[in-house]
């Protein structure tokens, strides 16, 4: 990282300009120059985001803490990365969010909705459909590789979905620490939509919960 900045990117995948861009990617542990050369010898197309964008790579522990500040950001993003933890990190993901966050920020988060993919199916006329391909549980590049399921297996990579959240249930289960908004669609947040822009996709929001947390102010 060459400088801090206020709003938090957990899980970017892709990192862009204006947030603090953080995953367990080994695209992360590169540092600047190496995305830089590659990006300059047009041998990644990628690494052009990561040159010009701040990051750092970060890999969550339960029961330990993120590598930030307290009160340190004004936002965090986290967009399709919950459902790629096992259920009992979650709550722990999300007490660190809490922390690390300013007075009055906000936690956006986006996590596909099973409800919306089992009525996409149950709508259909399939007799049998694969668990995996409708909730994402089992990516076939797994269930097609050995490596790769191996490698899951070992590491937790993030392919596989392992957690299924309910939005309708997420008020209740957060209401002790969090004033929750629900049925968010695309852009619409309490967080600044220039740089909400930036890391939001259309495509990303079709068929997601999407839902805010402000800590309560006690």
């Amino acid at each position: 990282m060459t400088s801090f900045v206020p709003y938090l990117n957990f899980g970017a995948g892709n990192p862009v300009e204006g947030w603090l861009n953080v995953d367990s990617s080994p695209w992360f542990l590169l540092p600047r120059s190496a995305h830089v050369v590659l990006a300059a010898l047009h041998l990644s197309e990628r690494s052009a985001a990561f040159a010009r964008a701040t990051y750092a790579w970060v890999r969550f522990v339960p029961d330990r803490p993120l590598p930030l500040p307290a009160e340190s950001f004004e936002a965090v993003y986290c967009s399709h990365v919950l459902e790629h933890m096992p259920a009992y990190a979650i709550p722990h993901l999300l007490t660190e969010f809490h922390r690390v966050l300013k007075p009055g920020g906000v936690v956006r988060v986006l996590t596909p909705n099973p409800e919306t993919a089992a009525q996409t199916v149950l709508s259909g006329c399939q007799a049998w459909a694969p668990v995996g391909t409708v909730f994402g549980t089992l990516p076939a590049a797994i269930a097609r590789s050995r490596l790769r399921g191996a490698l899951e297996c070992l590491w937790g990579f993030p392919s596989v979905h392992k957690t299924l959240i309910l939005e309708r249930n997420v008020r209740t289960a957060l209401e002790a620490m969090w004033d929750v908004r629900t049925g968010l669609t695309y852009l619409e947040s309490e967080i600044d939509r220039a740089l909400l822009e930036r890391v939001e996709r259309e495509e990303r929001c079709n068929g997601a919960s999407i839902f805010e947390l402000a800590p309560k102010q006690h």
